[in-house]
């Protein structure tokens, strides 16, 4: 209502230079109100789509750590079981070697000798 009495004060007192200027001071004031509403809902968009980017990078990188975790999990797993088998393998090396230890001791006193151990007469 307001601009309608301003459209009629300016026309009466300007004339039609002042019905071009009140036609570009609506047109224009629509514009700014256009514009600033734009410049909210654009800058409302681009906060959620950093906040989105933001939570994307966030579980990617949440992802990321979680499958680093479970290689290092399984590598030491493997490194457990490898462990394990090296310590078998010592064991049994140990006693083989306890065995031929035994073997060579009587191979050189002769005690696989069967004259040695007296089952044959001379």
């Amino acid at each position: 209502m307001a601009d309608m009495e301003l459209i009629k004060v300016v026309v009466g007192v300007a004339g039609a230079g002042g019905l071009f200027f009140v036609a570009w001071y609506m047109v224009n004031k629509s514009l700014t109100a256009t514009t600033t509403e734009m410049t909210k809902s654009m800058s409302a968009m681009v906060q959620q789509t950093i906040k989105d980017q933001s939570d994307r990078e966030q579980r990617n990188f949440q992802m990321q750590l979680d499958a680093f975790h479970r290689i290092i999990d399984e590598q030491s797993k493997r490194e457990e079981r490898s462990y394990q088998l090296l310590k078998e393998l010592l064991e049994s090396n140990q006693i083989n070697s306890a065995m031929m230890s035994r073997v060579e001791h009587k191979i050189d006193t002769h005690h696989q000798c069967p004259i040695v151990r007296g089952e044959l007469k001379p």
